[in-house]
């Protein structure tokens, strides 16, 4: 067991990883996407203002609270004859005569009726319940709840174009390294026909304008398999940093794409408001509208209702305890036109999301055809594609009977091979102009 333990790591170690398919990458390339992170974020954010957004409807307790140190504390004293007049004033009227002058100042000695203490503390609770606010707080409800719809849909927007980014480049990739496996060929090939026609130059039969002529077919061919390796690399660069494997250039990829039904041009023209981005401007014209509605509001009185209880220690003429029930009304009559200017200004921002809303559905459209012009072209290739591969094919065959014969060289039936892989390679080419015309299709319909 001890024995089997490391040869079982080494084999686990040793063999090698499974090809990257197409749906690992989109999944790699949407968790590593900085911009789905941030779509992300924007959607907790969104949906935090819309909880922000319910709870103004509840009404607000607030606490306040004061303590002092007071260096001269209040007073409330009587001097040494301040009541004689009053006192003197009410015998003359009960006909008693002038008392002041019998029982002297009243009183007879300053007096303290009553003193603050020089510690002081106030407390106390308010609630407050706002009434004809709840139509404004409403708007303004609507308004974060389309805001949280917006941010869904552009986090939807950029997982789908995400999606078709890495599937635009994954797709391409796969029809360079067919088209490069034909280059190899083609090089083989011309390789094989310059060393027979180096062999017959030689010998005298062929001339050296001939010899030179296939070198430099030879090197047209190295020069198209160099530009074949560095879209090869550059794509596979661009992969590599979607999916979080910067600098990875070399990537070995599973050769399968995922099929898609086709439709006529009426189903993707009636798919058109499902647009990602159609839908991100339905939503803010939706927060537009609740924009509007909450700045009429704004002429409304604010009208609350309010309950409060306090509690002091320290000033002797205020109870210790008290409480008030109430009503509080507050109406700006005149505020020189601002809240018309809010108004105004609502208005522009909801005819600007109009405008932008039919602004992107014109777009949508336009592009919804160009796609579908590009499919219907991408048809036509792959059929000549097809047709072009059963002669490819056949001439292949016919090249190779020769070579078996004796009738030809063996390099005839290399360039013969090496054609019908170029016609592999164009057929696939056409099939994947196919797809990424489809694929758009279903990005443009929010169907990715």
């Amino acid at each position: 067991m001890r024995i089997l333990a490391p040869l079982f790591l080494l084999l686990a170690v040793s063999a090698p990883a499974a090809p990257l398919t197409l749906d690992e990458a989109v999944a790699l390339a949407v968790s590593q996407s900085k911009s789905a992170q941030l779509a992300h974020l924007k959607v907790a954010e969104a949906s935090a203002g819309l909880d922000r957004a319910q709870r103004e409807r509840y009404p607000t307790l607030s606490a306040f609270g004061m303590t002092a140190y007071v260096s001269d504390p209040y007073q409330v004293r009587l001097t040494s004859g301040s009541l004689s007049p009053l006192l003197d004033s009410a015998a003359a009227n009960l006909g008693l005569g002038a008392l002041g002058e019998a029982i002297g100042p009243f009183p007879s000695t300053d007096l303290t009726i009553l003193k603050g203490n020089r510690d002081v503390s106030i407390g106390g609770l308010v609630l407050l319940q706002s009434l004809t606010q709840q139509w404004r707080i409403g708007s303004g409800i609507d308004a974060a709840r389309a805001e949280q719809a917006a941010a869904l849909r552009e986090q939807a927007r950029v997982v789908s174009q995400t999606r078709f980014s890495v599937e635009n480049i994954f797709a391409r990739l796969l029809v360079e390294g067919r088209r490069r496996l034909a280059l190899e060929e083609k090089l083989a090939s011309h390789d094989a026909q310059l060393r027979d026609a180096e062999h017959s130059q030689t010998v005298g039969e062929l001339l050296d304008d001939a010899v030179l002529g296939l070198r430099a077919e030879r090197t047209q061919a190295a020069t198209e398999l160099t530009r074949s390796d560095q879209r090869c690399h550059r794509l596979g660069l661009q992969l590599g940093d979607l999916i979080g494997r910067p600098g990875a250039a070399v990537l070995d990829l599973a050769d399968s794409m995922p099929d898609r039904a086709i439709h006529p041009l009426d189903y993707w023209l009636a798919r058109v408001p499902s647009n990602p981005d159609l839908q991100v401007a339905f939503a803010l014209l939706e927060k537009a509208d609740a924009g509007v509605r909450a700045a009429r509001q704004m002429d409304i009185p604010e009208l609350a209702l309010f309950a409060a209880g306090a509690s002091q220690d320290g000033i002797g003429i205020l109870p210790n305890n008290s409480g008030s029930v109430g009503v509080v009304l507050k109406w700006d009559i005149l505020d020189f036109g601002r809240r018309h200017a809010d108004t105004q200004k609502s208005l522009v921002q909801r005819r600007k999301a109009e405008v932008d809303r039919d602004r992107i559905e014109e777009e949508a459209t336009r592009e919804v055809r160009l796609a579908y012009q590009d499919l219907d072209y991408a048809d036509q290739l792959v059929r000549l594609g097809e047709e072009a591969r059963a002669y490819r094919q056949r001439a292949a065959q016919l090249a190779r009977q020769s070579v078996e014969n004796g009738l030809a060289l063996s390099s005839r039936a290399l360039a013969a091979e090496a054609d019908l892989r170029q016609a592999d390679a164009d057929l696939m080419d056409a099939r994947i102009q196919r797809h990424l015309a489809l694929l758009q299709l279903y990005l443009l319909t929010g169907e990715l």
